[in-house]
């Protein structure tokens, strides 16, 4: 019996540290629990994993809008370097929540921090699309996406470098590098029709693989011709044979390198990538070719 309940001790012990650990796997079953999410996210915040808390959060929210995740997914934003958004979550938190609470007053300093850190440091970033009404993200690290609004935009972010991506339906998607620094930014964007968009990579692919097919008889034949060399008797030819070899092998790769180069520039950076959106009420997964 002592045993029996060695194990059982044993047991919960790993079902609890399981729960109190920053785990990103959740089971199936357990997917809807907005509770559970909730307490994911707290632990992994506490162990200063803000973007996995953040996505556990969103998670939560997804299931039921509380303004204590709004709480939450500002604090998220505001460790990861977004005061900004953090400010738009606080905001909410502070509209819908009772006054008079502890956590009602934390909010509002974080608030204050977060306003004043925007006045001292942040800089104004517009961006704007033509056609007008394309998304926004802005690309975390991991490669997840937080969701900044419709263009026309205004929002402010720290100095530093961002990569920020531009979708429209039937529209080319656009990856943009942002270098920002103490100047005010204006992004400028015009989509191109995705149709377009693909006719032009079916072009560089077209030719990226007629160059890569023109190379194999100048790396077959540079086969043939060090075979030749080294099977003749004559130490002239078999120089001259080589010689030859060398050449239309290198003349060959050359090609088929320069066939390769054409036909990646010809695939689309949203070719076959896989990407975690985040907006304000939902976590999503999107797979592009």
């Amino acid at each position: 019996m002592k045993y029996i309940a060695l194990i059982l001790i044993l047991f919960s012990f790993e079902a609890y540290a399981a729960e109190t650990e920053c785990h990103p796997y959740i089971p199936v079953e357990s997917q809807g629990n907005a509770d559970l999410l909730a307490m994911r996210g707290v632990t992994c915040f506490e162990e200063g994993k803000y973007l996995q808390a953040l996505l556990f959060y969103r998670q939560a929210y997804a299931i039921t809008q509380s303004p204590l995740l709004e709480g939450g997914i500002g604090r998220c934003l505001q460790e990861l370097g977004f005061p900004d958004l953090a400010r738009q979550y606080f905001l909410s938190y502070l509209e819908a929540a009772p006054a008079g609470t502890e956590a009602h007053d934390k909010i509002r300093q974080r608030l204050q921090v977060v306003e004043e850190t925007l006045s001292s440091s942040a800089v104004e970033v517009k961006v704007s699309s033509t056609p007008a009404d394309a998304r926004v993200y802005l690309v975390l690290e991991d490669e997840y996406w937080e969701e900044i609004g419709a263009t026309p935009l205004k929002f402010k972010l720290l100095p530093g470098k961002y990569r920020m991506i531009l979708r429209r339906p039937d529209f080319q998607t656009e990856e943009v590098e942002l270098d920002i620094n103490a100047d005010p930014t204006l992004s400028e964007h015009s989509l191109k029709p995705q149709d377009q968009a693909i006719q032009t990579e079916m072009k560089w692919r077209k030719a990226g693989v007629i160059t890569m097919i023109s190379s194999t008889p100048f790396i077959a034949g540079s086969a043939a011709l060090i075979t030749l060399g080294q099977l003749s008797d004559d130490p002239d030819k078999e120089s001259l044979y080589q010689t030859l070899g060398i050449a239309s092998g290198a003349l060959g790769l050359s090609a088929m390198m320069t066939g390769v180069v054409l036909y990646l520039v010809g695939s689309s950076p949203d070719e076959s990538t896989t990407s975690i959106h985040l907006t304000p009420s939902s976590v999503g997964w999107s797979y592009s070719w």
